[in-house]
């Protein structure tokens, strides 16, 4: 389903190889995305996490775990964190 744009949090256990290089083409797809841990990306998109799920899925193996879920950013109060000076722009103030 396509809706309003919003933040997805896309989150891996690898037990098998990592190949951040074909999920990073995947995610490519998203409006925009931030890699911010090995294994962590922030998604801004107009897609469902379900969809999202299919698109990684060719990318892990069976043993391999992935999880994806909203971000509520509306609101300074509802996060905080320690991230690179560069990342809390684009999540502050996204892209449309």
């Amino acid at each position: 389903m396509i809706g309003q744009a919003r933040f997805l949090h896309v989150g891996f256990n690898w037990i098998g190889n990592p190949k951040v290089t074909e999920l990073e083409g995947v995610f490519n797809s998203a409006i925009d995305w931030i890699r911010y841990a090995p294994n962590c990306w922030i998604l801004r998109t107009t897609t469902d996490p379900d969809i999202w799920l299919a698109r990684v899925k060719p990318y892990m193996t069976e043993n391999d775990q992935v999880f994806i879920c909203e971000l509520n950013t509306s609101s300074i109060e509802k996060y905080s964190g320690w991230l690179s000076p560069w990342m809390w722009p684009r999540i502050q103030n996204p892209k449309k």
